[in-house]
């Protein structure tokens, strides 16, 4: 940690230095007396040229950074603690030290540096290679044919608009979700030696005055198995802008909370036309009434579905018989479904980059010799995919009900489709499989194989 102390002679300053070099995380402990300090600063340059990660720790009431150490915290995740009592004030089911324990030990696990990543994947390709070279008569093989690039599919707005009614019993029960350890996740890593980037099917995006009520609509998406994300709970650390847009570029679709205050928030607008750029839709839920929209916003909302969402008590609502909660998981389940193959590009080198282009020429042609199918259709989802991408499909992990007298649904996730898309993270499957009646249930149904 650096903090605000007496002046330190050569050997001192030799020392810190050293330290620092050596240490995953930096810690600024800041304050009026550490920003004026020429001792702190010269810490912080040397942090900053080790590339640590740092995480700002505010210790005083008020304090407001300027100059030098503005420019250097600018956009980094910072903690208020400038009281005991302040470090330890619940903030919904945790407080200011818990999160940046939590934060500080995830930091800590060990991970890869991107060198280490790419040395295991080059191994990874490599090995594959060598495989398809003792089959093939002929090396280097022939350019495959040109594929078509993988775009969004964008779904009409009719195609989101409720256009079903339903006339049977369908209630909405508002639950309540709390972190029950604060122990960082391990590191989760796929065959290559690498982190498995995480797909969700949204993000939200909000302004800070919305969050009691981003939080609650939350935790009954969460309930119902979409897998959301939000910033609270999203593990977010480090540079906020990087975090951010890793979600945003991690989601099927953005469900904005739109009020005046987030247009009037450059990192919401900024989080928004990003995820304009890339592409992303949005359902927009409207929390306040009569507000008029910015120009950009006013068009996408023609092209996007809406929501009238001004508090929780909107939720129950119903919208041709269906709880409005669970009318936007519909949606947002829609727009992911439509893509299954959308993979996001990475940031990975040249090299890296031949070698994966040369695999795929390799497997093309081992395919073709042999006569054989590469890629197979998943009998769940309709993606493609092949040996070396089974992962991001989606099953229900409990059984269909009801029909007759309450609202057809899925238990596990309350979507009313019966041959919908699954709620939980699977391989993908070109199994055939039957949706069947439980043996000793009558009216409940569940797929075989799942």
């Amino acid at each position: 940690s650096s903090k605000a102390s007496p002046v330190k002679s050569g050997d001192e300053k030799s020392l810190h230095t050293d330290a620092i070099s050596a240490c995953k995380v930096f810690v600024a402990v800041l304050s009026s007396a550490y920003q004026n300090d020429p001792n702190c600063q010269n810490d912080f340059d040397v942090a900053r040229g080790y590339r640590k990660v740092i995480i700002p720790v505010v210790a005083e009431r008020g304090f407001q950074a300027a100059g030098w150490l503005a420019l250097g915290i600018a956009g980094k995740l910072y903690y208020m603690m400038p009281t005991e009592s302040a470090a330890t004030e619940s903030f919904y089911d945790s407080n200011p030290r818990t999160d940046f324990l939590y934060s500080m030990e995830s930091f800590l696990e060990p991970t890869p540096s991107e060198e280490e990543r790419e040395i295991k994947e080059k191994a990874a390709l490599q090995k594959q290679i060598d495989d398809c070279k003792k089959v093939l008569p002929n090396w280097p093989p022939e350019k495959r044919p040109e594929e078509k690039s993988v775009k969004t599919v964008r779904l009409s707005l009719e195609d989101l608009k409720i256009n079903d009614s339903e006339n049977l019993q369908f209630n909405f029960i508002h639950y309540e979700v709390t972190r029950m350890t604060f122990a960082p996740p391990q590191q989760v890593f796929d065959g290559k030696g690498l982190p498995i980037k995480r797909k969700f099917e949204a993000m939200c995006s909000y302004q800070w005055d919305s969050q009691k009520f981003v939080r609650d609509l939350y935790m009954d998406l969460h309930m119902a198995n979409l897998a959301i994300w939000m910033d609270i709970w999203g593990g977010m650390q480090g540079n906020i802008n990087v975090a951010m847009a890793n979600a945003v570029e991690c989601s099927a679709c953005i469900i904005c909370f739109l009020t005046d205050k987030y247009q009037k928030s450059a990192n919401c607008l900024l989080e928004l036309k990003y995820a304009i750029y890339r592409e992303k839709p949005v359902i927009f839920l409207l929390v306040e009434p009569n507000l008029a929209p910015l120009t950009f916003i006013k068009e996408e909302l023609k092209r996007s579905i809406t929501f009238d969402m001004k508090s929780m008590s909107d939720a129950g609502v119903k919208d041709e018989g269906v709880p409005r909660v669970f009318r936007i998981a519909e949606a947002a389940r829609k727009i992911a479904a439509a893509n299954p193959n959308r993979a996001e590009n990475e940031d990975i080198t040249e090299d890296v980059a031949k070698i994966r282009d040369l695999l795929d020429d390799a497997l093309h042609a081992v395919h073709e010799m042999k006569g054989t199918q590469r890629f197979e259709t998943c009998t769940r989802c309709g993606a493609n995919f092949d040996e070396n991408n089974k992962h991001g499909c989606k099953k229900h992990g409990s059984y269909f009900m009801g029909g007759t007298i309450i609202a057809g649904r899925w238990v596990c996730c309350n979507q009313r489709d019966k041959t919908g898309p699954g709620c939980e993270p699977t391989t993908h499957s070109s199994q055939p499989r039957k949706l069947k009646e439980m043996t000793g249930h009558s009216g409940c149904y569940k797929w075989s194989p799942e």
